[in-house]
């Protein structure tokens, strides 16, 4: 994922603007990983926020 993109999604614009993130690719690459930091990060600023996994 590059750079950029993470430092966007860290920002929590998304969440200002009501959006939804999905991230797609192959196991082992740390999605589970960057879903989580976000949500903790989002948590840490005071936001509400809900997560889904869809099964395999």
């Amino acid at each position: 994922m590059p750079k950029a993109l993470v430092q966007e999604l860290g920002s929590l614009a998304f969440v200002e603007r009501a959006e939804n993130v999905v991230l797609i690719g192959p196991s082992g690459i740390g999605k589970t990983h960057l879903a989580i930091a976000l949500g903790y990060k989002a948590a840490q600023a005071g936001s509400r926020h809900a997560s889904s996994r869809q099964p395999t």
